[in-house]
């Protein structure tokens, strides 16, 4: 069942990422960060547990990709986690 919540969290995740790389100014778009970096370790975490190689890429992929937009504390989520 975790793997499922994974499966429907992630997706949404990688486009709105690739939403918020088209944008100008992310500053109005990151006022939730605490909320992403919660959803974000809870995805780590389920990740994780499953063993899925492939799905912990897709995370810590994610993480990488929002670090890269500037979210403020998301490089703490696999520091936290670990």
């Amino acid at each position: 069942m975790a793997i499922m919540n994974l499966l429907m969290a992630i997706d949404p995740c990688e486009k709105l990422v690739e939403s918020f790389a088209m944008k100008d100014d992310l500053h109005s778009y990151m006022a939730w960060s605490e909320s992403l970096i919660y959803a974000l370790t809870e995805m780590f975490r389920e990740a994780n547990e499953s063993n899925d190689e492939e799905l912990i890429k897709r995370v810590l992929d994610l993480q990488d990709r929002f670090i890269d937009l500037g979210v403020s504390g998301i490089e703490n989520v696999y520091t936290d986690f670990g």
